[in-house]
């Protein structure tokens, strides 16, 4: 189930079990077009833009937008994936959630507010989906205050970790 992420600490020690040099991929999701629902793409991109060109050598990270099918060689490709998304509404959860998906359990709730089946696309690898609940899901470009911190959480998390494990300098 879902777990409350309130401190950087608690990200990086759950990133830490994830991410691993040449086996994982990063992919964000989601519509820039809809207020909170660009939070995976704005990760993804951000991400892109700090961190070196030769962390591909290490690490894949991709924005997939709405579109995350038309990324199956990377799926396919990596033994870990981090799906960074904006979660369904219903979940009635407020702040930075994650959870790690078990594609036979995916069924029985919605996880994100896109329509396209991640259980089909994460077969049989190892997934972690870090997640914010919506506070506006409006066709506008911005983001609430709420997802702008937890995106500033999730960027420094995983630069962190980048750090350390794909033996990158500042």
């Amino acid at each position: 189930m879902y777990k409350k992420i309130n401190r950087e600490d608690e990200l990086v020690e759950i990133l830490e079990k994830f991410i691993l040099p040449k086996k994982t991929a990063i992919i964000g999701l989601g519509n820039e077009l809809r207020c909170d629902d660009a939070f995976g793409v704005l990760v993804a991109n951000a991400l892109q833009k700090i961190l070196p060109p030769h962390i591909g050598n290490c690490v894949k990270i991709v924005t997939a937008s709405t579109n995350p099918e038309a990324f199956l060689d990377v799926f396919d490709s990596y033994e870990n994936i981090i799906v960074l998304d904006t979660l369904a509404p219903s979940l009635n959860n407020k702040g930075l959630m994650a959870t790690e998906l078990d594609p036979e359990s995916m069924e029985e709730y919605r996880l994100t507010t896109h329509s396209v089946s991640l259980e089909k696309l994460i077969s049989g690898k190892k997934t972690l989906l870090i997640g914010i609940n919506a506070s506006c899901l409006d066709y506008e470009i911005k983001i609430s205050l709420q997802t702008a911190k937890a995106m500033s959480m999730v960027i420094r998390s995983v630069y962190k970790v980048l750090l350390s494990r794909c033996n990158l300098t500042e």
